[in-house]
């Protein structure tokens, strides 16, 4: 079923078999506003930025919509590319790695005083754990999550112009920064994403930028997501037994509060879904969470051709990092006020503290 937006120009599903329709149809349902509806003045703010700052005009020269935001052929052409790197067997060799950098954060937090595990544990791992799956040397972390932070934003439609501006000249510093290390040599390495996306160049199968915008989006996809699901899961165990099935509980969380609460799509021409006419470039919103209540499977990695290509790595993080704290603490509680993002799109914490005691 379908129900008007409540405050911005579109139609809401309200039921996952429609939503699965949606999804199934890629031709019909163009992903490429998957972010959603955006400010009214969002096309002429771009145009008067890309006008009077050089920075902004060399983003719209490199940039190419992300994955999750491109329809056939484009789609599948670079998603072919990324696709042994996220196999099965590439994410099950990826189990030491994680460990390790859950290890080496985990003394920062199991302390058995109040921590605010957003930035001692639930951001920096995750980021880790992907600066490693791309190949990059540890000295160039901390720079490009720096980088990472100040090119995204939780709500386009709430962006103003100096916000954009400042965001978009970061996406050129995090485009600036996969360029110069995708300058290089391809390599026998057939998992770890910049020598992949290197012999991907070298045979003619994408362009520097569209690999460039591979490593912004594996970075942002697989970095920010795990860690709002990691801090929702430490804020549900701080308040709740301790769960007997750990793979259970994470199936859990992903339903109850995806990261990711929403995705859009543009109808390419005059349709009806579920008896309401939909004009051509009509947007339709796929509100995950709300279409996983009562659903048998959730949707929160989506459904199709977009369906999460990093699925199966999120869940490996979230059991290897809570496994982990849970096999190092006897106790975990609430500790002072958290805060949540403000996002009507994504759903996670800025703050979260708790008290981890061994």
């Amino acid at each position: 079923m379908l129900r008007r937006h409540a405050t911005l120009d579109g139609w809401v599903v309200t039921d996952a078999p429609t939503a699965r329709e949606v999804m199934r149809d890629p031709g019909l349902w163009s992903s490429d506003r998957f972010d959603g509806p955006r400010p009214a003045a969002y096309d002429a703010w771009v145009a008067e930025l890309a006008a009077e700052d050089p920075g902004v005009r060399e983003l719209l020269a490199l940039t190419p919509q992300a994955l999750i935001g491109l329809d056939p052929p484009d789609h599948g052409r670079l998603r072919a590319v990324l696709r042994r790197s996220f196999a099965p067997a590439a994410v099950a060799g990826l189990r030491p790695i994680v460990a390790e950098e859950v290890e080496a954060a985990l003394g920062a937090i199991v302390t058995g005083e109040p921590v605010d595990v957003v930035p001692a544990f639930t951001r920096p791992v995750p980021f880790r754990v992907v600066a490693r799956l791309l190949a990059l040397p540890r000295a160039d972390w901390a720079e490009l999550e720096a980088l990472a932070h100040a090119a995204g934003t939780d709500d386009t439609a709430a962006e103003d112009r100096s916000g954009l501006r400042a965001r978009l000249l970061a996406e050129r510093d995090v485009m600036r920064f996969f360029l110069a290390r995708l300058d290089g040599p391809a390599s026998e390495d057939d998992v770890h994403v910049l020598p992949v996306l290197r012999t991907a160049i070298a045979d003619g199968a994408i362009t520097p930028r569209e690999a460039a915008g591979l490593c912004r989006e594996v970075l942002v996809a697989g970095s920010d997501s795990v860690g709002h699901l990691l801090a929702g899961a430490l804020g549900e165990l701080a308040t709740r037994p301790r769960p007997d099935d750990l793979a259970a509980f994470i199936e859990h969380r992903l339903a109850l509060e995806p990261p990711f609460t929403a995705f859009w799509r543009r109808a390419t021409r005059a349709t009806t879904l579920d008896d309401v006419a939909i004009p051509p470039g009509g947007l339709v919103q796929l509100p995950y969470a709300q279409l996983n209540e009562g659903a048998t499977r959730h949707l929160s990695f989506g459904h199709g051709i977009h369906f999460c290509l990093g699925a199966a790595l999120a869940r490996l993080e979230a059991e290897v990092a809570l496994g982990a704290i849970l096999d190092a603490t006897r106790t975990i509680e609430a500790s002072g006020l958290g805060e949540r993002l403000a996002s009507p799109g994504v759903s996670g914490h800025r703050r979260l503290v708790v008290r981890l005691s061994a």
